[in-house]
């Protein structure tokens, strides 16, 4: 692990302007899923025990124009390190870069690294469910199903089959032609069996765990189609006015989120909830770091439905990047530039 004084396990010299860059498509050949995953669940225990300092997601919007930034910042001590997380929206699948993540260390102030966090996004996102599959969900579940067959459904089946024995996947999104190739594809990237459906309805039937990552307005499947026992993961709504489960499934299920605050602020699964219904949802959600942590219960019976619905955390951020910066150090990944 970095140390406090030094996250990137370096003798950086301040004074030098050298920073370290790194890339997506070194990254992604070279850091294993499992090392995000771990990094992840360190930062959920960091921030519910008060290791880390960070502010929910500041989004600058332009509507007539349909652009955002985004800004999510965080510093821990613990982990020697402070980070910004920014990226851009509304230029969806240009060619281009949208996602980087700045690293300077808590001792001296110096920018340690530059992260071009395309990769590092997705499979933070990725090993997001894994971790809440990892607490929340049975012991025994080993059928996951997925609804959406893009990247970050691609991300939710890479981590969680990295993280626990999967038997089979099913999949299910609205083009056939598209939830066949993901199908073919993802069978032999995660080495596991996964099987098309043809609604989403049936995955969730099937399944034990089922991660929701669309990037739908309105909710993906129906209540009727829950059943005891079952874990889910809510990945792609962040928005008051979006929402992936319809209110019956949030009204039967045990909440769970990765920050109160920002809860409040972007998961239009509650916030469009009637006002009864909302204040008595946000009451009795609870953070998955306090489940990390061991500070709250996570799944209370087999028979319990779990629900979790993330958005993303500044600290998930930090730690991951610092633990990439170790890595990179251990492997030599990334080329040093002289900003200085």
């Amino acid at each position: 692990m970095p140390t406090p004084s030094d996250p990137t396990g370096s003798a950086h010299d301040p004074r030098s302007g050298r920073v370290l860059l790194l890339g997506s498509a070194e990254l992604a050949t070279a850091i294993p899923m499992t090392v995000v995953i771990d990094a992840v669940e360190r930062g959920y225990r960091a921030a519910a025990e008060g290791a880390t300092s960070e502010a929910a997601r500041v989004v600058v919007r332009h509507e007539q124009s349909h652009t955002a930034l985004n800004v999510m910042p965080a510093l821990s001590e613990a982990a020697g390190a402070t980070s910004v997380h920014v990226y851009s929206a509304g230029n969806r699948g240009a060619p281009a870069l949208q996602k980087v993540t700045l690293v300077f260390s808590t001792t001296n102030g110096a920018l340690e690294a530059v992260i071009e966090s395309d990769w590092l996004s997705w499979a933070r996102t990725g090993a997001t469910g894994a971790v809440a599959t990892r607490h929340l969900a049975r012991a025994d579940a080993t059928v996951l199903g997925v609804i959406g067959t893009g990247r970050q459904a691609e991300a939710q089946v890479m981590a969680i089959a990295a993280s626990r024995r999967l038997s089979v996947v099913y999949a299910y999104g609205r083009d056939a032609a598209r939830r066949a190739t993901f199908a073919r594809e993802m069978s032999a990237l995660a080495g596991v069996e996964v099987v098309p459906l043809d609604s989403p309805e049936a995955v969730v039937e099937r399944s034990a765990i089922v991660s929701t990552a669309t990037t739908s307005m309105v909710p993906v499947f129906d209540a009727a189609a829950l059943h005891p026992g079952l874990h889910i993961n809510a990945i792609g709504a962040h928005r008051p006015s979006a929402r992936e489960l319809d209110p019956p499934t949030v009204l039967a299920s045990r909440l769970f989120v990765d920050d109160l605050v920002r809860s409040r602020q972007e998961d239009g699964e509650i916030l469009l909830l009637p006002p009864d219904d909302r204040r008595a949802a946000l009451e009795r959600s609870v953070p998955l770091g306090d489940v990390v942590a061991g500070m709250a219960p996570g799944r209370g019976s087999d028979a319990e439905i779990t629900a979790f619905l993330s958005g993303g955390l500044s600290s998930e951020y930090l730690w991951t990047a610092v633990e990439i910066l170790r890595q990179a150090r251990d492997l030599g990944l990334g080329r040093w530039v002289s900003l200085g």
